[in-house]
């Protein structure tokens, strides 16, 4: 439920088993605390750092967490307003008859420090 804008960011673990995330952007105090569930990668050979976006017209919602070597990653709960978002644009790609996802997945690598 937080806007950030385009620049560098720090993710960190804040619990020993990842539950939750933080995110700091690097040149400011702006920053969140996410709560998260585990995800699990069937495709082992890719394992790089990344972070998955769901895109929506030109508003972008963080889905994922990958960690660089790791099969396991953290998925992010849908905010109030991602929900309210997919809800609205599938009722109208329902009224046109169009079946196609409402969002585009957007995948953002990442560089390790």
């Amino acid at each position: 439920d937080k806007t950030f804008r385009a620049g560098e960011y720090e993710v960190v673990n804040m619990i020993g088993g990842g539950e939750a995330l933080s995110v700091r952007q690097a040149d400011s105090k702006t920053s969140a605390m996410l709560l998260t569930s585990p995800l699990i990668k069937n495709d082992r050979q890719d394992t790089k750092a990344k972070l998955v976006f769901h895109r929506y017209g030109e508003t972008y919602f963080l889905s994922e967490v990958w960690l660089s070597g790791r099969t396991n990653g953290r998925e992010l709960v849908k905010s109030r307003q991602e929900r309210a978002r997919e809800h609205e644009l599938k009722k109208i790609a329902t009224y046109h008859g169009d079946m196609k996802p409402v969002y585009e997945v957007v995948e953002v690598l990442l560089a390790a420090r």
